[in-house]
């Protein structure tokens, strides 16, 4: 039970960051030029020293520059969520590339193709 609780409450905190992370990405610190970048997931690990924070983003060239950015600005999130987001102390934020995300949306667009394809 109390394993369960403790799951729920890292959940509802990761929700809460990665909302925030959002909502900074598009207030507070602008993403590169003629690069959509869209924030899809937070894990948490249990003492909250580390944050992952997954991302995909468009146009899929445009990788170098999403890393460099997440590397040049992870200071930056990192203190402005500490400013949102109180917490006991300071976790170390990393943001990955979600590959998750980005198959499902391959696939997606694999079995959208073949539909059309059949219906013609």
């Amino acid at each position: 039970m109390a394993d369960s609780t403790k799951q729920r409450q890292l959940d509802r905190r990761g929700d809460a960051i990665l909302q925030t992370l959002n909502t900074i990405l598009n207030r507070e610190i602008m993403a590169p030029k003629d690069v959509i970048i869209s924030l899809t997931r937070v894990k948490l690990d249990g003492d909250m020293s580390k944050i992952i924070v997954y991302y995909t983003f468009f146009p899929d060239y445009k990788m170098g520059t999403v890393k460099r950015f997440f590397k040049e600005k992870r200071k930056s999130l990192q203190h402005f969520l500490q400013q949102k987001i109180n917490f006991a102390r300071v976790p170390k934020v990393f943001f990955v590339f979600d590959q998750e995300t980005k198959k499902a949306g391959d696939l997606e667009n694999l079995l959208d193709q073949i539909s059309k394809e059949l219906k013609d």
